[in-house]
């Protein structure tokens, strides 16, 4: 997080990062004109590689009588991926 930023929705993240055991690090100034749209200037966030499932896997482990998947690729807009998944949750059948 950038140690100017002192506004509400910065401090937010950092109570729900905290609330969750992320680490939270302060640095420098973290400017960017290139930053995304809906996105929190003032903040960068470093993850480790996601291992993903085989899609046999992912339907050997379904919980009820039926399997609701839904297989993207190349989903880079946060916006396009909250849409997939309201439309999925709105069209699974209920149990799933």
């Amino acid at each position: 997080m950038a140690k100017e930023r002192h506004d509400i929705r910065l401090q937010r993240m950092i109570e729900e990062c905290r609330r969750l055991g992320v680490p939270v690090r302060f640095s420098p100034a973290l400017n960017s004109t290139r930053w995304p749209e809906g996105s929190t200037p003032g903040s960068r966030a470093v993850t480790s590689a996601k291992q993903y499932s085989d899609l046999d896997d992912v339907v050997g482990a379904k919980r009820g009588q039926y399997s609701f998947v839904i297989v993207l690729d190349g989903v880079e807009d946060p916006h396009n991926l909250g849409a997939l998944m309201r439309t999925a949750d709105a069209a699974a059948p209920m149990g799933l």
